[in-house]
């Protein structure tokens, strides 16, 4: 792989990561205000993107770049090793069912106007547990390809 291509690649990793952690915070905000604090209902941080369809853009997005990264460096990551190659595959995989998830919930949304069960405490729970696996999947290879250190200023560092 060249150079501008594994940056491409590297570019592409860090965003998917960066933004399943921040999710994930959000996520987490969910549990505690669900769990811990007892709320009615649980949105999270930023409770003005809370509706059905930015969560059906949202997933369609990292899917989309969890795809990207699959099949366009596909060789790349199973020459790197079978495992990581899995972990990652694996993680695509399972955003993609979230995806389906996701569109049945719009699918009801557009349907009635809203969705069954959006601040259930399993469904909650559920999409929590969705969340961190995926990310978990993602962030091994990501740090047994130790994709990190792309963005050191070392010039020697880009090679792994």
């Amino acid at each position: 792989m060249g150079e501008r291509n594994f940056l491409n690649f590297c570019t592409l990793f860090v965003a998917v990561v960066i933004i399943q952690s921040l999710h994930m915070v959000e996520h987490i905000a969910q549990v505690i205000q669900k769990f811990w604090l007892g709320w009615e209902e649980a949105h999270g941080l930023i409770t003005v993107l809370d509706f059905e369809w930015v969560h059906f853009v949202y997933n369609g997005v990292l899917f989309f770049m969890l795809s990207v990264l699959l099949f366009t460096y596909s060789y790349f990551l199973r020459r790197r090793g079978t495992a990581l190659f899995s972990a990652f595959s694996a993680g695509t995989a399972l955003q993609g069912f979230h995806m389906i998830l996701h569109t049945g919930s719009l699918i009801q949304y557009l349907q009635r106007g809203f969705t069954h069960g959006i601040q259930d405490p399993s469904s909650i729970l559920r999409h929590f547990l969705l969340n961190i696996a995926v990310l978990t999947l993602i962030i091994i290879p990501f740090i047994g390809l130790r994709v990190y250190r792309c963005w050191l200023p070392v010039k020697k560092n880009l090679r792994l």
